[in-house]
């Protein structure tokens, strides 16, 4: 039996969601990820079952990351990744990152989520940061 799936994606840039509409042809939604009504409206609406953001959460501050992985409501598959470090900062370009270690993921997540899978990778084009990516799902 064949599935078939669509894409949905979610931003707060203009300029992102733009070249997302251009190059994926997708239904881009602009959310502001801090906004989790919003995005469990969203969720609802458009029956979406797995998420993946990639290198995306790792933009907001810790405690919104809390109140989002405490608040976020959908039923499939969660792919994402982060810096590995400790601490926030602003790179040169003025962009806030914050850094986490797995067992601080683990101790946010596992209250809500079964952690599926956990793997490091090592930053091979040398920028400073090991990543960490994560693959949960929200307990039933």
């Amino acid at each position: 039996m064949e599935k078939e799936y669509s894409a949905v994606g979610a931003d707060y840039s203009d300029q992102l969601i733009s070249l997302a509409k251009k190059y994926t042809g997708a239904e881009i939604y602009n959310i502001n990820i801090e906004d989790t009504a919003a995005l469990n409206e969203l969720i609802a609406r458009k029956n979406i079952r797995h998420i993946f953001a990639s290198a995306s959460l790792l933009h907001l501050k810790k405690s919104v990351f809390i109140k989002f992985f405490n608040e976020i409501k959908f039923g499939g598959v969660f792919f994402f990744s982060l810096k590995e470090g400790c601490g926030e900062s602003l790179d040169s370009m003025g962009r806030f990152f914050a850094y986490y270690s797995k067992g601080e993921i683990e101790n946010i997540v596992k209250p809500r989520f079964d952690i599926l899978d956990i793997t490091e990778n090592i930053d091979k084009l040398g920028r400073g940061n090991n990543w960490l990516s994560f693959i949960v799902r929200l307990k039933v």
